[in-house]
C-alpha cells in the first residue's frame, strides 16, 4: 500500500532517506491510525524535523541543504496533477548525489591543469558577442588557447573570473552564490563532468543526460531549462 499510494511512497521514502524515522516506527503508527491520520502524522514528522530551520540560512555547507532540496523535488512532483512518475529512491541511494551550483563560483583552482584548455574552448562557444565585453573576452580566450602552457595561475584566475562574471550577470550583488537559491541536486558523475562549467554548458549536459534517459530531478531540470 505504501508503494502504490503515490503520496505515501514519496513522503515515507523521503523520511527514510534523511533518517527522520524508521520503517518499524512508521509501521507501528500505521497499524493504530486511520489512513488520513497516518498521512497527517508523517507530515508532522517532516514539519517538526525542519521546525527550527530557516530556509534563508541554508547554504552549500549546511547539513540540511541536500535534504531540503530533495523535499523540494518530491513536493514539486506531488503538486503536479499530471505527473504520475515515482522518484527513484533506489538511484538516490545507490549513486552519490551532490549539491550543484547553478551559477558558477569564482574558483579557478577547481579546473585541473589538464582540463584548462578544454574548459576555455568550451566556454568560448557560449560567449554572447552582442554584449559589450563579449568580443574582447573571446579575444582573451583565443590568446590563452594559443599558449602552450596554462600554469600561470594568476593569469588563468583573472580570465576565469571574467568568464564567470560574464555568465553570472543575472545575479545581483546581494545574491549569495553559495545560498540555497543558487543550488540544485545532481548525481556525482554528471556533477564531476562539469569541471565548474558555465551555465550554458551545464544546461547542455542536463539536456544530454535527459535525452539519454538518465534521471534528472524535476527542479534541477526546471532551473536549467529556463
Amino acid at each position: 500500500e505504501w508503494f502504490s499510494e503515490r503520496e505515501l511512497y514519496h513522503k515515507i521514502g523521503f523520511i527514510l532517506t534523511v533518517k527522520i524515522s524508521t520503517v518499524k516506527e512508521l509501521y507501528q503508527q500505521s497499524s493504530i491510525l486511520k489512513k488520513s491520520e497516518f498521512i497527517a502524522y508523517i507530515d508532522s514528522k517532516i514539519k517538526n524535523y525542519y521546525k527550527h530551520q530557516n530556509l534563508f540560512d541554508l547554504d552549500y555547507e549546511n547539513k540540511h541543504t541536500k535534504g531540503v532540496l530533495l523535499l523540494y523535488n518530491i513536493l514539486t512532483m506531488l503538486q503536479n496533477e499530471h505527473d504520475s512518475s515515482y522518484f527513484p529512491f533506489d538511484d538516490f541511494k545507490l549513486k552519490k548525489w551532490n549539491i550543484e551550483h547553478i551559477a558558477s563560483r569564482k574558483d579557478s583552482s577547481s579546473i585541473p591543469l589538464v582540463n584548462r584548455k578544454e574548459w576555455i574552448a568550451d566556454v568560448k562557444c557560449y560567449i554572447d558577442q552582442d554584449q559589450t565585453e563579449g568580443p574582447l573576452l573571446i579575444e582573451k580566450l583565443d590568446e590563452m588557447l594559443e599558449k602552450e602552457s596554462y600554469t600561470n595561475e594568476d593569469l588563468f584566475a583573472v580570465l576565469f573570473d571574467e568568464v564567470t562574471e560574464h555568465f553570472n550577470k543575472y545575479m545581483s550583488d546581494n545574491d549569495d552564490v553559495d545560498g540555497v537559491s543558487n543550488l540544485a541536486l545532481l548525481d556525482e558523475k554528471t556533477n564531476k563532468g562539469y569541471k565548474n562549467a558555465v551555465f550554458p554548458l551545464k544546461r547542455k549536459c542536463i539536456i544530454d543526460l535527459d535525452k539519454e534517459g538518465g534521471f534528472v530531478p524535476i527542479c534541477t531540470k526546471n532551473v536549467f531549462l529556463k
